[in-house]
């Protein structure tokens, strides 16, 4: 896998899941979805919609939901809302935020 590039996903089917609100974040287009870099963690969207530091004990992960995905249905989040950055992160004031855990899935379509 090329380490600095962005995936790209034609069909759409990429999302984040916040789990203790029960709620699906899908892509709003069909690129920039995920990107994977050698000495970082993932950055999901093209707005950083989701930073994972590699250093993600300390404060130094984002949130900036809204760019490339958003909620799934009608009630969409607002870019640059607290409410927005404190869904998805739990951050309480501003948009950065330590990670405590975290899993990653592939899920393989057949």
């Amino acid at each position: 896998m090329d380490h600095d590039k962005w995936v790209s996903d034609p069909e759409k089917r990429a999302f984040l899941l916040q789990i203790d609100l029960h709620e699906k974040m899908i892509p709003t287009k069909e690129s920039m979805l995920v990107r994977h870099r050698t000495n970082e963690g993932p950055i999901f969207g093209g707005g950083h919609d989701l930073y994972i530091s590699d250093s993600c004990e300390t404060k130094n992960s984002c949130c900036y939901l809204g760019h490339t995905y958003n909620h799934e249905g009608t009630n969409k989040y607002v870019k640059g809302d607290q409410m927005t950055h404190t869904a998805i992160s739990g951050a309480p004031n501003g948009n950065d935020f330590k990670i405590v855990e975290y899993e990653v899935y592939r899920v393989i379509y057949k």
